[in-house]
């Protein structure tokens, strides 16, 4: 009885780790009291989760530190990382702000290796969907019942942010959805019908957040998943389906290279990604300007930053980040 109920303990915590760590629910008080999420600025909810989370996982890392501790002899690159974001509080332009997302940090790395050490990959697919579906089920019920929290700012109007801060981060969390939720229709027989359904909620959440680049990746990551199936089929079937998902991969490219401006248009949508490529554009120069050391973990985007005025000034709209993982880092 008590290691079933310690085995439910743990996977609600990742569950509820998986939840937090993306973001969810923690908006919802701030945008209540009528606050607004200022970049750079402190959520207090959010920081309360994530000294939860990291308290969380100091005490079942204690645990089972034999197993963790095996991993993280093992995990030297993530541990470099780790250190070096410590260290940037050393030349951040703001040292408070570094070290208190390197907190952060801290709790999602503790929390990936107590999971990775304690479960199965399938096992924590199987628990990543569960958490997906609770944000969308979530979304939908706070987007419909306090559309002033759960519905995006005037200059997306209608568009979802659901349990989210913005509608971007509830499209990239179904993304994930979908990833999770094809694994599952194509290596769970027994739940076939519930991966279904999960995609069917994870394509309507999609589709009120009237991200088309959410779209977009939905559909290759179903390319993909599709691609990786290849092999388990006849060798002459699966050269003509690798001929075939090449040639679409290839023609798909070339017509968006040449036929940009015409397919955006035709979407109804801005050819310069809602300002995005202007911004990366900008951005890339202020890389080049201090490559190797940055601004500070985590501590470019803040409002008094002079970079970031200046950056607001020339695109003329104030991002809250790079919309791109890869330049933010």
């Amino acid at each position: 009885m008590l290691g079933w109920l310690a085995g439910l303990i743990e996977r609600g915590y990742v569950v509820a780790g998986f939840i937090l760590f993306s973001g969810a629910f923690t908006a919802i008080p701030v945008k209540l009291s009528e606050g607004a999420l200022i970049p750079g600025e402190t959520n207090p909810w959010n920081t309360a989760a994530m000294m939860g989370l990291l308290g969380g996982a100091v005490f079942l890392c204690h645990i089972h530190r034999r197993e963790v501790g095996r991993l993280m002899l093992r995990g030297g690159l993530v541990n470099a990382f780790v250190l070096l974001a410590l260290a940037s509080a050393l030349w951040s332009i703001d040292p408070q702000v570094t070290l208190r997302r390197c907190v952060a940090l801290a709790a999602t790395i503790l929390f990936a290796y107590f999971a990775v050490a304690r479960f199965e990959l399938d096992r924590l697919i199987r628990l990543l969907a569960l958490a997906m579906l609770i944000n969308a089920l979530g979304s939908i019920i706070v987007s419909l019942a306090l559309p002033r929290v759960g519905v995006a700012t005037p200059s997306h109007p209608g568009a979802w942010n659901g349990v989210f801060g913005h509608k971007n981060t509830l499209g990239w969390m179904m993304i994930l959805m979908s990833i999770c939720f094809q694994w599952l229709l194509v290596n769970d027989r027994e739940r076939r019908g519930q991966a279904v359904l999960g995609l069917i909620i994870c394509l309507g959440v999609t589709s009120m957040t009237q991200s088309v680049t959410s779209f977009v990746s939905i559909g290759l990551a179903a390319l993909l998943r599709l691609g990786l199936s290849v092999g388990r089929v006849p060798a002459q079937l699966r050269l003509w389906l690798l001929y075939g998902l090449g040639m679409l991969v290839v023609g798909g490219s070339l017509g968006m290279v040449t036929f940009w401006t015409e397919i955006m248009t035709a979407l109804n949508r801005d050819p310069t990604l809602s300002g995005r490529v202007p911004l990366w554009s900008e951005l890339i120069g202020l890389i080049f300007q201090n490559p190797f050391l940055g601004a500070g973990y985590n501590a470019f985007w803040l409002e008094w930053n002079p970079d970031v005025q200046a950056l607001w000034q020339i695109i003329g709209w104030q991002p809250p980040d790079a919309h791109n993982g890869i330049l933010d880092l």
